[in-house]
């Protein structure tokens, strides 16, 4: 694998993550949804998710930062059709 391809890899492992914590926030949203409305501030929000779903910083920034109308039924369906395909290309790699 070339250094393009290596890093091509690696931003597809972070936005791998970035999708599994989004699904994972959507599977308990309602504890997501709590915690935001009650942290003081984002970076208080960002930790607060962090803690309840066990992920870094930069996923749990992207958990704050989704739009409400990623968790419908629907929304979550096309977060976890997101992921799946992104994995699916990374397994295809290896």
């Amino acid at each position: 694998m070339d250094r393009e391809q290596a890093d091509a890899h690696q931003q597809d492992l972070e936005r791998l993550e970035i999708f599994d914590a989004l699904v994972a926030a959507g599977a308990r949203r309602d504890e997501v949804l709590q915690l935001v409305s009650q942290a003081p501030d984002p970076d208080a929000a960002v930790q607060a998710i962090q803690d309840l779903l066990h992920i870094a910083e930069v996923p749990a920034a992207a958990v704050i930062d989704l739009q409400i109308r990623h968790l419908t039924i629907s929304g979550r369906e096309r977060v976890l059709a997101s992921r799946d395909e992104l994995r699916a290309q990374i397994e295809g790699r290896r």
